[in-house]
């Protein structure tokens, strides 16, 4: 209660002095003492009234103005002066084309547009495509005046002194969308795209990289058909959007540079459902656009949105016809796309329409190793009762056993023992269950394998044993279990050659003191000492009298 009066006192300060701020700058102007007067006289006696009189001083040819204030209300980053200063050549009407002589002769008479319900400031570092090599854009920004400029133009209390002022949140997203694509449409013939286009089109990064959002939150029921059709017609343009995706891939979220070749097979239209635009997705797919078509980071349609969550757009693809077990993209199938992600409600779908459970491929092998390294249990309990097999073998971890103890998971991993894992499957990264928890340091799960009857001394993996992989960590606890149950401290093999050798060159001194302690064959210690490691020989022979040596 208390923090609530003070917010709101503190809010009523600041719209006083902000009132005030704007009398001054009024009364700034009066250049002798009877315009001074006259300005006194006249100054208006509340912050709306200031703003609405601000605002009815526009001058008729900068009408444009209200669209400036659009953007500076709801653009999705903070803008610069030359990228605002854009808007003018590009009108968000459907046809309207970019006009370049429309372009202001200086970017800083924007500035006229909104007298001083606007201010500038130095540009704040963010991370948007069309910064050339990566440098930022030193233009400064062009920000509203004030949070209570923004908080009058949204309010009802606008429409009685200005209305032709009053944002709403729908059209302006409409407006802006529109002038975004309006933009993108203007390089729609550019083959290549020219190497100076962010010099020569300063708002090309802003466009490309949020022209969907914009569109998206026009939302479906209120987005006029004229809007959905330019989408349509955007998509459908090869030559256009193959250079939006040079300007930005919504897809890695990373800048591409102007006039680079593409990664990947490029995606067709139906596939930029990952925009998550439901009606020109049904507009495409009405018209017969192929929902299996192949292309995309994600190499189909239907993955992305397994991938990302759309459900809405997922639905519309499976009653299209997308074949839920196509192959390819990072994770091999829309049904390990939704189980790495955690899309339960997706899963679930994909079962119903015939997903094979037990797919291979993709980065993690299967649907139930990409759960069980996201930590999705639900999903796992909910793939196994499907059919998946617990023993699968695939992927960079081996096994879902071995991914479940190498990221942690606990309570998959009692999921995946109930189901009858084998505790002892090998795999080509860890070599076995037990050496991947051995190498994370979770000594609970190291501790469950054990006595789920794992081999200590199974061999292979990128450490060649447990111990190894517990060596070369540093975790001590989990060696000294480790050696209690058995683990052959001489073993060879793996990254280091030896667990004393991984030891040493991680410079674990605890766990070089405990293997010691355990005692090494004479074979071992003539090849450490044999390649200058250290007088190790000295140690095992008196250990008490003899430091463990310390490298300079």
């Amino acid at each position: 209660m208390y923090d609530c009066l003070i917010g709101f006192i503190t809010a009523l300060i600041r719209k006083r002095f902000r009132w005030i701020v704007c009398q001054l700058d009024v009364l700034q102007n009066c250049l002798n003492i009877k315009a001074l007067r006259l300005a006194l006289k006249s100054l208006p006696t509340t912050l709306d009234e200031t703003y609405a009189r601000a605002l009815l001083s526009i001058r008729e040819e900068h009408r444009d103005a209200i669209r400036v204030l659009q953007w500076l209300v709801f653009s999705a980053v903070p803008l610069r002066i030359n990228e605002i200063a854009e808007i003018l050549i590009a009108k968000p009407e459907p046809d309207s084309k970019v006009d370049i002589e429309e372009r202001l002769f200086n970017a800083d008479d924007i500035l006229k547009y909104c007298g001083t319900l606007v201010t500038t400031q130095e540009p704040s570092y963010r991370e948007l495509v069309g910064n050339k090599s990566g440098e930022a854009n030193t233009s400064r920004e062009l920000r509203l005046a004030h949070f209570s400029v923004q908080e009058y133009l949204v309010s009802q209390r606008i429409v009685d002194r200005c209305p032709q002022y009053s944002i709403s949140e729908t059209d302006a997203h409409l407006s802006i969308a529109g002038t975004c694509l309006t933009y993108l449409f203007n390089f729609a013939d550019s083959c290549p795209l020219p190497v100076d286009i962010f010099e020569n089109y300063p708002l090309a990064g802003y466009t490309a990289q949020y022209w969907a959002e914009h569109a998206r939150k026009t939302g479906p029921d209120m987005r006029p058909r004229d809007l959905d059709r330019r989408v349509v017609r955007f998509l459908d343009h090869k030559q256009l959007c193959t250079n939006w995706i040079h300007l930005y891939d919504p897809d890695a979220n990373w800048m591409k540079p102007s006039g680079g070749k593409l990664s990947r097979i490029a995606a067709t239209s139906t596939y930029y459902t990952l925009l998550d635009l439901h009606m020109p997705t049904q507009i495409l797919l009405a018209v017969g656009a192929d929902v299996n078509a192949e292309g995309g980071r994600y190499g189909s349609a239907l993955q992305a949105a397994s991938a990302r969550g759309n459900e809405a757009i997922f639905i519309q693809l499976l009653k299209a016809g997308a074949n839920v077990n196509a192959e390819g993209g990072p994770y091999g199938n829309a049904l390990q796309a939704a189980s790495a992600s955690g899309y339960e409600a997706i899963v679930t779908q994909l079962l119903k329409a015939g997903a094979n459970v037990n797919a291979g491929g993709g980065i993690h092998g299967s649907a139930l190793q990409a759960a069980s390294a996201s930590g999705h249990e639900a999903i796992v309990i909910r793939l196994l009762k499907a059919g998946a097999n617990v023993n699968a073998e695939g992927g960079r971890y081996g096994s879902a056993l071995q991914i479940a103890w190498a990221f942690g998971q606990e309570a998959i991993v009692m999921q995946l023992l109930k189901a009858g894992a084998n505790v002892n499957a090998g795999g080509d990264h860890y070599g076995s269950a037990l050496q991947a928890a051995s190498a994370s340091g979770n000594e609970a799960i190291v501790i469950r394998l054990l006595k789920a009857g794992a081999n200590v001394n199974a061999e292979g993996g990128r450490y060649g044993s447990a111990l190894q992989a517990a060596s070369a960590s540093g975790n001590e606890a989990i060696t000294i279990r480790l050696l209690k149950a058995g683990a052959n401290v001489n073993a060879e093999g793996g990254r280091y050659g030896s667990a004393l050798q991984a030891a040493l060159a991680e410079g674990h001194e605890n766990i070089i003191s405990q293997l010691l302690k355990k005692g090494l064959s004479l074979r071992v210690l003539y090849i450490i000492s044999s390649i200058h490691l250290l007088p190790i020989h000295l140690y095992f022979l008196n250990p008490v009298s003899q430091p463990i040596y310390k490298s300079p």
